[in-house]
């Protein structure tokens, strides 16, 4: 028998993007450049390229859970750090013709390099917090072919006290267990600090300073980013460096003043390099209390700080963008034309400000009734996230849109997907909220009696 499915085809499904995992693939290119993407992408062009002090800051996404803050990120690293001709067919896809211009003539002339972290990343304390940095930034130009940069890390400075006090780290090796444990001799401590190894640059610290009192001289994480950002431009491997950090609402949960201080300070060398730091985080000043609020509030004047949400359009484009029509697009759209010509009056109520984007978002979201996909786009006030939550219902083949698709009962009644389906699919998440209590109790209240009316009175309970 016939169905939905024999018009329409699921898409490839990515439950969550990790911005740190998807070079060997082209997903990033998946991504559709909606208006806040747009909106994203100018102020990073901005920060990048103005040549006003004040307009040359890093960048801030903030956003709430699966957004597409990640996705979009990726893009706009994609778009700064690849090779021209690898980004060259995305660009047709940004409708914004000035944008699209601006990024082309900049792309052409320079290109940045990128350093990706997710997560904590050492944030515990100071040392730590530095060392990953040098570590993750090092590894980068290692992978990208680029293991000679002259800046010498704190690694390399450990490594040289080593070499030239050979007696004084065995000393300090064989009167502490915790150093002895991880390497006998100070040539297996060189080694374990060429891998860049945070523990052995700790423990060698605290043995030496237990042992002779000496303390391994670091440098200014700052001032190394920007040495090492020096070095990058006249090496010719790229004309500025760009430091991505996903999850960073993570970090900014772990760590005190002096580490926001310190981000502050590479965030200041914007103004007078081309090193700039692009945090990706859920809105942070919302979830943290105490003296660090005003630390975030302070940190957040030195980022251009851009609040990534998803209106209706967008998450109509995302819906749609998880299915595709067959071969016979006549056909869908006949069908469609005979199943939804009725919904004018509909939309236009569902619709209020008259803005034709969104009354295109919901009709190509047929076969799925216009007044549930209307409510998909208000789902994050009570599921956290109205993207990623209705991308899992769409891409269900249970109790969502996969599954309706390929139910020939439904389609031979010539049925649309209607609300009742949502409710079924999200009432566990429901469930969950307090903001929920009174209507998911009344329903489970009600729910025997009005079921013996019958299953209409039940869909439209």
């Amino acid at each position: 028998m016939a169905s939905y499915s024999d018009y329409i085809q699921m898409q490839n499904y990515l439950p969550v993007y990790d911005i740190t995992a998807e070079s060997s693939n082209n997903l990033w290119g998946s991504f559709i450049p909606t208006q806040q993407f747009c909106d994203l992408l100018q102020h990073t062009m901005t920060a990048l390229s103005s040549a006003d002090k004040s307009k040359r800051k890093s960048i801030w996404v903030q956003g709430t859970f699966g957004t597409g803050k990640s996705h979009a990120s990726s893009v706009v690293r994609h778009l700064l750090c690849d090779d021209y001709s690898l980004i060259e067919s995305y660009l047709h896809t940004i409708v914004d013709d000035s944008l699209r211009n601006q990024i082309s003539n900049f792309r052409q002339k320079k290109r940045y390099f990128s350093v990706v972290i997710k997560g904590v990343e050492g944030a515990y304390d100071m040392p730590r917090f530095a060392l990953s940095l040098q570590r993750e930034v090092k590894n980068a130009l290692k992978k990208a072919g680029h293991p000679s940069i002259v800046v010498k890390s704190d690694f390399e400075s450990a490594i040289q006290y080593i070499e030239e006090h050979s007696t004084y780290t065995q000393d300090a090796i064989d009167k502490n267990e915790e150093l002895k444990d991880i390497a006998s001799t100070p040539e297996k401590v060189i080694s374990k600090l060429q891998s860049n190894d945070i523990e052995t640059y700790m423990e060698l610290e605290d043995a030496l300073r237990k042992t002779i009192g000496v303390t391994l001289t670091s440098k200014s994480v700052s001032e190394w980013l920007s040495e090492t950002e020096r070095a990058i431009e006249e090496e010719g491997i790229a004309d500025g460096l760009i430091i991505f950090w996903d999850e960073f609402t993570s970090v900014m949960e772990a760590i005190k003043s002096d580490r926001i201080n310190m981000l502050q300070n590479i965030a200041e060398k914007s103004q007078s390099c081309n090193l700039f730091l692009f945090l990706i985080s859920h809105r942070v000043e919302e979830q943290i209390n105490g003296n660090r609020k005003e630390d975030i509030k302070t940190m957040n004047d030195r980022f251009d700080t851009i609040r990534y949400i998803m209106d209706e359009v967008s998450t109509y484009l995302v819906m749609r963008h998880t299915f595709s029509v067959k071969d016979d697009s006549a056909g869908y759209s006949m069908l469609k034309y005979n199943r939804t010509g009725k919904f004018n009056d509909l939309l236009d109520y569902l619709c209020e400000n008259g803005v034709e984007e969104e009354k295109i978002g919901i009709s190509n979201l047929f076969p799925m009734h216009p007044y549930s996909a209307f409510l998909c786009s208000k789902l994050s006030d009570y599921v956290g996230s109205a993207n990623r939550s209705v991308i899992n219902f769409m891409n269900d083949d249970q109790k969502g849109f996969s599954k309706f698709i390929k139910d020939d009962t439904v389609f031979e009644e010539k049925g649309l997907l209607t609300p009742e389906w949502l409710w079924d699919f999200f009432f566990d998440s429901f469930s969950l909220n307090p903001l929920c209590g009174v209507f998911t109790s009344t329903y489970l209240n009600h729910k025997e009696k009005v079921e013996k009316m019958g299953d209409d009175y039940l869909r439209v309970f």
